[in-house]
């Protein structure tokens, strides 16, 4: 997928596809977010929707019922694979793993997207009594399409009230 997005470009990443490059980085984001945060909330689109939803998970597990989540919302447009970085470079599956990411979540999925099956799968890992789901009529992109922004902007609004309204 790297050359269909590149079109031959050069292509910069944070990391490596291997588990140390990928703990390096999730904790190189994490130390930046304690250092110059707080932050309310998180949005990412395809691999940034995904290395943020492998961090809330990963903080998720490591927390205690005492101390914070890291955001209070997140947003994932157009999701790739979130995965576990505890002991292997591993996909989270909601039938494994459970509904493991705590807060409200917008799912901005594009129903054309060749990894549509993968941004469902990211929904399913987050708590189902406060996540919105928006499967919109394109692929893998950010929609421009004004009723389909309006939408996009419906759901993420009702995602903000949720989480502002948590307490």
């Amino acid at each position: 997928m790297r050359d269909l997005l590149t079109k031959g470009e050069p292509c910069y990443a944070y990391f490596d596809r291997n588990l140390e490059s990928v703990r390096t980085a999730l904790q190189d984001l994490l130390d930046y977010i304690v250092n110059n945060g707080p932050y309310d909330g998180v949005l990412g689109f395809s691999e940034g929707a995904a290395f943020a939803a492998s961090l809330i998970a990963q903080q998720t597990r490591r927390q205690d019922h005492s101390s914070s989540p890291i955001f209070k919302f997140a947003i994932f447009l157009c999701s790739a694979p979130a995965v576990d970085v505890e002991k292997t470079l591993r996909v989270f599956d909601a039938s494994v793993d459970g509904e493991i990411i705590h807060m409200p979540t917008a799912h901005i999925i594009g129903a054309q997207d060749e990894i549509v099956h993968i941004s469902i799968e990211v929904s399913k890992i987050c708590d189902r009594r406060t996540r919105e789901v928006f499967l919109f009529p394109g692929g893998h992109e950010v929609p421009r399409n004004p009723g389909t922004v309006s939408e996009i902007a419906s759901c993420i609004n009702r995602v903000l009230y949720t989480a502002t309204n948590a307490q």
